[in-house]
């Protein structure tokens, strides 16, 4: 019986990390910048290196701009992509090209264990609540 408790005390431990990182990430990504900004910035010449990960109708473009270290995203058609290309490099812009990033089959495991542990948390409380009353 004490074994059961600890295995349930540690499933919601595991649960509570899970919802709190999934919380503190969403609070910490910030907005894509629209692409309009995107290309006025570039303009000004204050874009110094370029980062695109392909998708298949949108593609993510990570800058950073001159002097700062932050990193900002923008969402731009892959159609498009060419002639944005050739505008950055133009503009002295460092590309490079990444592969969109792909679902671990651990992080997949991962995200999928609270739906998992949830109902059998639940289920156990009811059948030891039952067991209790008889």
């Amino acid at each position: 019986m004490i074994v059961k408790k600890i295995i349930i005390v540690i499933a919601f431990l595991f649960f509570a990390v899970i919802c709190w990182r999934l919380v503190s990430a969403w609070r910490h990504a910030p907005p894509p910048i629209p692409y309009s900004t995107f290309l006025q910035v570039l303009e000004e010449g204050r874009i110094q290196k370029a980062t695109i990960l392909m998708g298949s109708e949108l593609a993510d473009v990570q800058f950073s701009r001159r002097g700062s270290s932050a990193q900002d995203t923008t969402e731009v058609p892959t159609k498009e992509l060419p002639l944005l290309i050739k505008k950055m490099i133009d503009c002295g812009v460092a590309v490079e090209f990444s592969k969109a990033q792909r679902a671990e089959p651990g992080f997949i495991l991962l995200n999928l264990m609270p739906v998992f542990l949830i109902p059998a948390a639940i289920a156990y409380l009811y059948f030891a609540v039952r067991r209790k009353q008889a």
